[in-house]
């Protein structure tokens, strides 16, 4: 796949530091397909962006990845955590941040959402008639690290208060739903069921797997 991001020195952050307690299970390591989530995810995004990163608070976890690993020493305190030790370390201005429990998203979207980003420090999804902002999945620059580090500062952990704080765009559900119909991107697994149900979504019908770790080769 001809990436159009390349030329911008784009790089994309795979959050794994959460503690998965609603699954029971590490999340990133479900089997998903034939690889593993974080697998799949790595796997997809290799072709489009320059450089791979994922953020964990347990980085021997995630050797032999075709990615490069960023240590979260505070992830118990939210995805901002993750977001702000990604950007830290990331070497491009521009980065895409997903959470490792979102397999769904389309790859035209990841573009048009990277085609809008040119003029704002964060691009995210909005929902709803309202168009509520969804935090994660996004574009966020390197720019936001001091708003970041302030709410950390203030004990504001909240990625939707961050968006408030800067010049974020929250690109309108009508303008990317013709990408995501289904709205793939916003799926979560954090739960059994909803893994059950997104593996199904996959074209994998009646081989929805048992949610339980896939070990490493």
């Amino acid at each position: 796949m001809q990436s159009l991001h390349r030329t911008h020195s784009t790089a994309a952050l795979i959050l794994a530091g959460g503690r998965s307690s609603r699954m029971g299970t590490d999340k990133a390591f479900l089997p998903w397909q034939d690889f593993t989530i974080i697998e799949f995810l790595v796997a997809r995004l290799v072709p489009v962006f320059d450089k791979i990163y994922v953020v964990t608070k347990n980085p021997d976890k995630f050797t032999g990845l075709s990615a490069h690993i960023i240590r979260d020493h505070l992830s118990d305190f939210g995805s901002i955590i993750g977001l702000h030790a990604g950007l830290h370390d990331s070497h491009a201005e521009l980065n895409f941040v997903i959470p490792c429990d979102v397999p769904l998203i389309p790859t035209p979207l990841i573009l048009e959402m990277g085609a809008a980003a040119a003029r704002f420090d964060a691009v995210v999804l909005g929902t709803g008639v309202e168009n509520m902002p969804s935090p994660l999945p996004g574009y966020y620059r390197k720019s936001v690290l001091p708003i970041i580090e302030d709410r950390i500062v203030q004990k504001e952990f909240r990625i939707s208060g961050l968006l408030k704080a800067c010049n974020a765009h929250v690109l309108p559900e009508e303008a990317w739903k013709y990408l995501d119909p289904d709205k793939h991107a916003l799926i979560n697994l954090n739960t059994r069921q909803e893994y059950r149900e997104a593996y199904v979504l996959t074209g994998h019908a009646g081989r929805s797997p048992s949610p339980e770790v896939k070990p490493r080769p």
